[in-house]
């Protein structure tokens, strides 16, 4: 079952129901399920016009494609795809660039510019991807092209639960940050390293019409509040022969975390640093992290899956995380 039930235009995704105007792409089509009609949606997502905040009087803070407005918004503009408007939390509206492909306009807005709306209700958006242990969830965060979906993807096919890839959402609840629902279920592998490692023929379809990733589908199961029980921040060093794990302090951990966040710059610039210091350190509160610290090559991925299993291991048996 999927996390997306789909009931005409209306979708659950983050614990959330979403009313969007987008249809479903047919990338996803045979993982959504039904949903409940009628209520009314915690998100609505719809088409019209964006000002552009290049020229907005109301702009106060940028970085990058992300701005931020005086009233809250974020407005997020995507070369070729088109400009997308969040505010407080229950609405986005879309304005495509002509020609722009409808399934990348749907993945964009349900990906990084859900992240941004996710942000307006105060739950933390994390750029990683994720697996399921019977502690709770362990999140893998790196930069961009350090191998967090391709980790996932392969611990998938060694019968792992991944429940998120990209993006897992977090929310404190008590004291403890919990993960919030699932995002879409599919994973996001470079087209390149999924031919390398095998997993391009296991099931894999392209995410977009000549794109440079290729999607793998997961098996995905609904699931309410989860505690994130620990985080791996996976790092290359060519200068090393074999991978190693090695344990991460609290305090360390709050301060790896934060480029981590989804929006942390624009946040940062338009609220000042106070407002991701209390975030980063609410999401270290409990888990337990480590680093892993690999090569940059393909030989070494399995030595990666068997470190990332003792530590869930260690976790879930109540053992502190060793170096190893």
């Amino acid at each position: 079952m999927s996390p997306i039930e789909v009931a005409s235009n209306d979708l659950r995704m983050f614990g959330l129901r979403v009313r969007s105007a987008i249809p479903v792409p047919v990338l996803l089509r045979a993982c959504v399920v039904s949903a409940p009609t009628g209520g009314n949606p915690d998100v609505q997502v719809g088409f019209g016009v964006v000002e552009d905040p290049a020229t907005a009087e109301g702009r106060v803070a940028r970085a990058g494609m992300v701005s931020v407005m005086a009233d809250g918004g974020t407005v997020v503009d995507l070369p070729g795809i088109g400009r997308f408007d969040m505010s407080d939390g229950r609405d986005m509206v879309i304005e495509p660039v002509p020609g722009a492909d409808r399934d990348g306009i749907w993945l964009a807005a349900f990906g990084m510019c859900f992240a941004y709306l996710l942000i307006q209700r105060d739950v933390i958006p994390l750029h990683a991807s994720a697996l399921e242990t019977p502690a709770g969830v362990i999140a893998l965060l790196a930069q961009s092209g350090h191998g967090k979906s391709t980790t996932a993807a392969a611990l998938m096919d060694r019968g792992h639960d991944i429940v998120a890839d990209d993006l897992v959402a977090v929310a404190r609840d008590g004291g403890h940050p919990m993960v919030v629902g699932e995002d879409l279920p599919h994973l996001r592998v470079w087209r390149d390293v999924a031919r390398a490692v095998g997993l391009e023929t296991a099931g894999s379809q392209d995410l977009r019409p000549g794109g440079s990733r290729v999607a793998r589908l997961r098996p995905v199961r609904p699931r309410g509040r989860r505690p994130l029980a620990g985080g791996i921040f996976l790092e290359f060093d060519n200068t090393l022969r074999e991978p190693r794990l090695e344990p991460v302090s609290p305090f360390e951990a709050v301060v790896r975390i934060r480029p981590h966040i989804f929006g942390h710059r624009p946040m940062i610039a338009r609220h000042g640093p106070d407002w991701v210091l209390p975030r980063q350190a609410g999401i270290a509160s409990k888990p337990r992290f480590a680093r892993l610290i690999r090569p940059r090559d393909i030989d070494s991925l399995p030595r990666c899956l068997a470190l990332i299993e003792a530590f869930a291991d260690g976790i879930s048996d109540g053992r502190p995380p060793a170096a190893c």
